[in-house]
């Protein structure tokens, strides 16, 4: 996140994307970034002493470079809900993988939200318990749990809900 050489090649990269999508929106991921590496980066850290930042600020200031060139080629950026950790772009919108009792928290940070969340909405876990079902990955969702989620909880402050874009299977 300190190299001017990565920044270069993920705008190569991101420019190739947005010429072959039409997209409005071009996601970045942004979680999962194991910002132990930064700290054991001699230039990493010679950035973040240099900027006053700390990891999770780094990760804003790698983000929010995206989050501006992207903006620059008329679109929008964007990422899993832990690029919102540090000081994010208020243009930035997020994908929202928590569990949806964590919902409001994240809306209150301001940033447009697609609802993904991980306990109804991941069609790679497993769907029944049957010993035929196929190989899956990471948890039980069974369509009637899937159905029957409500993905805006009623508790969601009014203000806070023009602000979902809508759910993500």
């Amino acid at each position: 996140a300190s190299n001017p050489n990565s920044y270069k090649l993920l705008e190569d990269v991101i420019s190739e994307v947005i010429e072959l999508f039409p997209s409005e929106y071009i996601h970045i991921g942004g979680d999962e970034v194991n910002k132990k590496n930064w700290e054991n980066c001699a230039r990493c850290q010679r950035f973040m002493q240099k900027n006053n930042f700390d990891s999770h600020e780094l990760q804003s200031h790698f983000v929010n470079h995206f989050d501006q060139f992207i903006r620059s080629k008329n679109r929008k950026l964007m990422g899993w809900d832990e690029i919102t950790e540090g000081n994010l772009s208020p243009t930035a919108s997020i994908t929202f993988w928590h569990g949806i009792e964590e919902l409001g928290d994240k809306l209150q940070k301001k940033h447009p939200t697609v609802i993904a969340t991980g306990t109804s909405y991941y069609f790679d876990h497993y769907q029944s318990l049957s010993e035929h079902e196929p190989q899956a990955w990471g948890g039980y969702s069974p369509l009637s749990q899937v159905y029957h989620l409500e993905p805006v909880p009623l508790e969601i402050d009014q203000n806070l809900k023009p602000l979902i874009l809508g759910i993500q299977g």
